[in-house]
């Protein structure tokens, strides 16, 4: 998946829908989150405060069972890739010599930056296999033999690999659980550019919040108007029990 699926998905408002389903969640009976109480306790103690229904983390879902009955070679090529390459390669290396760099799918990041982080890890003389997706050829050429630069790979099979000894990511969240899943050292890649996500979290945020105002205006209005209602009526009852009495006083 590319920037521009992404800047293609947030038009179809996903994280509206991500929006909706937080609305709804005071409905469920249950909460279940795909993470680690000891790594979030702060998030899964405030959500239980404010949630009337019990929540529970139980951990990554990640299907690390599976790795043990596919064939590496099972798949046979994904976008043009074969993986008989990488694993070859892979196999040759020594244990844990391997440093795994994947920045996600949503991350963008600059010519300039990737550029910074290829030579630096050259520099480092540490033998990398990072997946660049339509930047790995250009990549490719910049690194040399100093590491193997492909567009697209198994991740959770070569996290599992014995060569693999570290991962180089910028911390997304699914990267991050399969880190924790396959014991890997994880180094942060920071300062890299997220403004554009950044930007279209705030401008949700902003749309969420006049929606939320224009909700509340809404409720006030009904409110004020069912108030008038009342008043009304009860000056109406005032009215006619001072008019009976005065009927029954000149009566009298």
């Amino acid at each position: 998946m590319r920037l521009s699926d992404v800047r293609h998905m947030f038009s179809f408002g996903t994280l509206e829908r991500a929006f909706g389903a937080i609305s709804q969640s005071r409905k469920a009976q249950c909460l279940l989150f795909t993470s680690f109480y000891e790594i979030e306790s702060k998030a899964i103690d405030l959500l239980r405060e404010e949630l009337p229904c019990p929540i529970f983390a139980i951990g990554p879902c990640i299907p690390y069972m599976l790795l043990d009955r596919e064939s590496r070679n099972n798949a046979a090529s994904q976008n043009g890739c074969a993986t008989a390459n990488y694993f070859t390669w892979l196999d040759s290396q020594p244990g844990s010599s391997i440093l795994y760099v994947s920045l996600g799918s949503f991350l963008s990041v600059s010519t300039s930056q990737l550029d910074e982080l290829a030579l630096g890890l050259v520099a480092s003389k540490i033998k990398f296999l990072w997946v660049a997706r339509d930047d790995s050829s250009r990549i490719q050429e910049t690194v040399g033999d100093a590491g193997l630069v492909m567009p697209w790979c198994e991740q959770l099979k070569v996290l599992n690999h014995p060569s693999v000894g570290g991962f180089l990511t910028h911390c997304g969240w699914n990267l991050t659980l399969e880190a924790f899943i396959t014991i890997k050292n994880v180094i942060w890649v920071i300062k890299l550019n997220v403004s554009w996500m950044q930007e279209q979290h705030f401008a949700l945020l902003q749309r969420e919040t006049e929606k939320l105002r224009g909700d509340i205006e809404k409720m006030r209005s009904e409110l004020r108007y069912e108030t008038d209602k009342v008043t009304a009526g009860q000056r109406l009852d005032l009215n006619l029990e001072r008019g009976l009495a005065v009927l029954a006083f000149n009566h009298e």
